[in-house]
């Protein structure tokens, strides 16, 4: 990774019941290796997500995320931190560029299975 990070492509943003999602494309897909697995996971997309939960305040997390912006993993990746509701902190902590400012898609109204809310 060079020092400007990992760039990604703003490309739909969700506002639902409990969360607000800004979903993203990596411009070139990494090999992440999780703490606790030996295989690396591919990564070409993420839903980042800011939610105030109940019993323990807000929190942005980053989860790897299919084509379909269905999580595809639970495991919050590196960015992701409680405390605050900041998409661009997250990103930036986790490695990542933003390179557009406004999504380059309108989301769909409703959840799909597996998506985060």
């Amino acid at each position: 990774m060079g020092t400007l990070g990992r760039a990604v492509l703003f490309i739909q943003e969700r506002h639902g019941p409990v969360s607000h999602q800004k979903r993203f494309r990596l411009m070139e897909p990494y090999d992440y290796k999780r703490w606790d697995e030996d295989p690396t996971q591919r990564v070409e997309y993420t839903i980042v997500s800011a939610a105030t939960v109940p019993f323990s305040g807000p929190e942005t997390y980053i989860f790897r995320a299919n084509e379909k912006f269905e999580v595809e993993e639970w495991l919050e990746m590196p960015g992701s931190f409680q405390g605050e509701l900041d998409h661009e902190r997250a990103l930036t902590e986790g490695g990542f560029v933003c390179i557009n400012a406004k999504p380059v898609e309108q989301a769909p109204e409703t959840p799909t299975e597996g998506e985060a809310t």
